[in-house]
């Protein structure tokens, strides 16, 4: 889920149903996109989407369970790009939030880690790592960026939210341990 603060607009993963929908303030349906248009013109599905954000040029970035890469769609859904991490090996995307540079915080949870990409792709930085110490997660499953760039990171097994500086230094943690 993504709400983007420009176009007031929320953007849902049905990933079951290979979609996002997007629904207006009030949760009427805008759009939905069950697709994309490749750089070849073909029509493809998206691979069923578990995270979405919005950049501040209004493109979509959609990370998937069937494919290694996050692809990103222009406003009238054509492929706009792809960030792939194919040098980095097997990651099990999941989970996305965006801060006002536009580089994009995706959780891996085959690794147990987020991942930073800049706005053109390239690999920033790494935060955490598996473990059950501080800056260690069990299970992974979900990250926020603050508006103040604090990043904050849920461990599904554990309960425990931790609390990462803009430079992916530790900073608090709380909940279960």
């Amino acid at each position: 889920i993504f709400f983007d603060k420009k176009s007031r607009l929320l953007y849902l993963c049905d990933t079951n149903n290979d979609r996002i929908c997007v629904l207006d303030e009030n949760g009427y349906p805008v759009y939905e996109y069950k697709g994309y248009k490749a750089e070849n013109g073909q029509y493809l599905p998206l691979g069923a989407p578990l995270g979405v954000v919005v950049d501040t040029k209004s493109n979509i970035y959609i990370s998937r369970r069937s494919k290694q890469n996050i692809i990103i769609l222009d406003s009238r859904g054509r492929l706009a790009g792809r960030i792939t991490w194919d040098k980095i090996g097997f990651i099990n995307p999941g989970k996305m939030d965006i801060e006002q540079q536009d580089n994009v915080y995706l959780v891996d949870k085959a690794n147990q880690q987020v991942l930073v990409f800049s706005p053109k792709g390239k690999l920033i930085k790494t935060i955490g790592q598996k473990g059950a110490g501080q800056a260690e997660f069990e299970q992974i499953c979900d990250v926020a960026v603050g508006g103040d760039r604090e990043v904050y990171i849920l461990d599904r097994d554990t309960t425990a939210v931790e609390m990462f500086d803009k430079k992916g230094g530790f900073i608090n943690g709380f909940g279960k341990h």
